[in-house]
């Protein structure tokens, strides 16, 4: 639930393994996930999706992964956390480099990026 304020917004959301900051290229598995519809719904797109889609076990299991990574006590959680990290310092500090590099171009301007690897300058 998003609260009493949302309560009538009608949200989807969706996740790509390739498009995550895993970065799996050629790993191909995904969730969409529906708020605030009418069960009749959610279920008929639920169907319409998955007649179309269905990624390998591969994918599969990797997006289980994605959707429960190790927790705090398990034997992988510091290693997750230290490759989870990584991953996401060095994109970070290459959004911050590009962004940087943008500005300092003539003409051009550029907000910094956020949420993903995307910049959009102003020319």
């Amino acid at each position: 639930s998003m609260g009493d304020d949302y309560k009538d917004v009608q949200l989807v959301s969706f996740m790509s393994t390739s498009k995550g900051f895993y970065g799996e290229c050629g790993r191909r598995g995904g969730y969409m996930e529906f708020v605030g519809f009418d069960d009749g719904v959610a279920g008929l797109m639920n169907k319409i999706a998955s007649v179309n889609l269905c990624s390998n076990t591969a994918g599969q299991i990797l997006m289980s992964l994605v959707m429960d990574p190790p927790k705090e006590g398990e034997p992988s959680y510091g290693l997750y956390v230290e490759e989870r990290d990584a991953i996401l310092s060095s994109l970070k500090r290459r959004a911050k480099l590009i962004v940087s590099s943008l500005n300092k171009l003539e003409g051009v301007s550029c907000n910094e990026a956020e949420g993903a690897m995307y910049a959009f300058p102003t020319i």
